[in-house]
């Protein structure tokens, strides 16, 4: 039974891309940065932890403001929906009125 190559190329392939995309100045940078942050964070856990902490709320309160909108502008699009009628109802009775005011 032959055994298929498929992978080992794969990761040949996965290799000489990477190390083909790191000649360009940009990507080396973007590289290093990556890197030193993830060893700053790996030293350092706390921080990042803090960190993350810190968006989760940030995030939640946008949420719960967000919501807290959300629910006023339904409130108020209830109250509208409700008023309609009333307001129509209000306008036939004033032309009729204002009709039967003219003869």
């Amino acid at each position: 039974m032959k055994k298929s190559k498929l992978g080992k190329f794969i990761v040949l392939g996965a290799l000489v891309g990477g190390a083909l995309s790191l000649l360009d100045r940009g990507t080396r940078e973007v590289v290093k940065e990556r890197t030193d942050r993830a060893l700053y964070y790996a030293k350092n856990p706390q921080i990042l932890k803090e960190e993350i902490e810190q968006q989760v709320e940030k995030w939640s309160s946008i949420y719960e403001q967000a919501s807290g909108e959300i629910s006023s502008f339904a409130e108020q699009f209830n109250d509208l929906k409700e008023l309609t009628p009333q307001v129509k109802q209000m306008v036939v009775e004033a032309k009729e009125a204002f009709i039967d005011q003219k003869e």
